[in-house]
């Protein structure tokens, strides 16, 4: 469904080596997901998610990078924010076969496939972006994939297909 981009164990390897970590003990594509490849990589004390950005588009990285970061700063309690893992080089991403790779810890949780949502997941979710919607505001956000004109413009494109 969302495994574009299959990677062989070694080449897993090598991509966690340029972030510092070490081999994993087991790794496992994830097939849940729309527009990127990711894979889990287990750790005896953690889970990693490696990303591959299967757009290409590094500009858009970049707005996406500024917002995850700007949303790690509000600091609101209970409110966990997947914060790219620096690579050596300094970056949160390096680039392998013309695509941007990123690191992210595993945020506790579980996904909801296939299903409804149950009264206490909606609930859950509400909290969630209410906490969200009442931090202190950060500054402005860049122009991203999510932001109205975008979404707008997506829609208009579904529309005329």
């Amino acid at each position: 469904m969302a495994l574009y981009t299959h990677l062989s164990r070694k080449e897993i390897n090598q991509l966690a080596s340029r972030f510092g970590l070490p081999t994993p003990r087991s790794s496992r594509g994830i097939l849940q997901g729309t527009v990127n490849t990711y894979y889990r990589l287990a750790y005896p004390d953690r889970a990693i998610y490696l990303k591959i950005d299967e757009v290409g588009d590094f500009n858009r990285l970049r707005r996406e990078l500024a917002i995850l970061k700007r949303l790690a700063r509000l600091r609101n309690p209970g409110f966990a924010t997947p914060v790219p893992i620096r690579a050596k080089t300094g970056f949160f991403f390096v680039t392998y076969r013309s695509r941007a790779v990123l690191l992210f810890r595993e945020i506790p949780g579980s996904p909801i496939l296939h299903r409804p949502f149950r009264p206490d997941e909606i609930r859950q979710i509400g909290r969630a972006l209410a906490k969200l919607h009442l931090s202190p505001a950060p500054p402005p956000l860049p122009p991203h994939r999510f932001h109205l004109p975008e979404l707008f413009r997506i829609y208009r494109q579904i529309g005329n297909s």
